[in-house]
């Protein structure tokens, strides 16, 4: 009887761990695997959402590295436009440099004739007004004497004469 006992004993702690393991069964799945399943719903659609917001966070980058290249190509643009710029403002300004530099040599030019004009001008009435005074002084003592007079009148006018 002993190996029936023991067989039975056997028998029954297989029973009970059999019934203790459904137990355990029963409990799991009514209170332990909802609660496991809810939490990995949870993470796979965390999982779900978050590779919805990398694969929009990818869209957004491309779109962003578009928008960066366009701005570098408009960058790229306006800087070469400046050098344009910067090279008509310069060529501008040196022409009027040259301008200014042609009107300014005109200028003196012409200021430095009218002072030579001036200059002569009144080294003409300086000698006009010493040959009046010299032609008067020598008219004079021509004329001092009348016989004189008449000579010189004679002379001026046969001169004219043959001219």
């Amino acid at each position: 009887m002993s190996d029936e006992l023991s067989f039975m004993t056997i028998f029954f702690r297989v029973v009970n761990f059999g019934l203790l393991v459904g137990v355990f069964y029963y409990f799991f799945n009514k209170y332990v695997k909802a609660s496991l399943e809810e939490k990995m719903n949870q993470k796979e659609s965390l999982i779900k959402g978050l590779e919805e917001q990398g694969y929009m966070l990818e869209g957004k980058q491309h779109e962003l590295e578009m928008r960066l290249l366009a701005q570098e190509r408009k960058t790229a643009q306006l800087k070469e436009r400046i050098g344009e710029w910067r090279t008509a403002v310069e060529n501008e300004c040196k022409k009027e440099e040259l301008e200014y530099a042609t009107r300014f040599l005109a200028m003196t030019a012409r200021i430095s004739y009218k002072n030579e004009q001036i200059k002569q001008d009144r080294l003409a009435a300086k000698i006009a007004s010493l040959a009046l005074g010299y032609a008067r002084t020598s008219l004079q003592e021509e004329f001092e004497n009348e016989q004189r007079g008449h000579v010189f009148i004679k002379n001026l006018i046969a001169r004219m004469e043959n001219q």
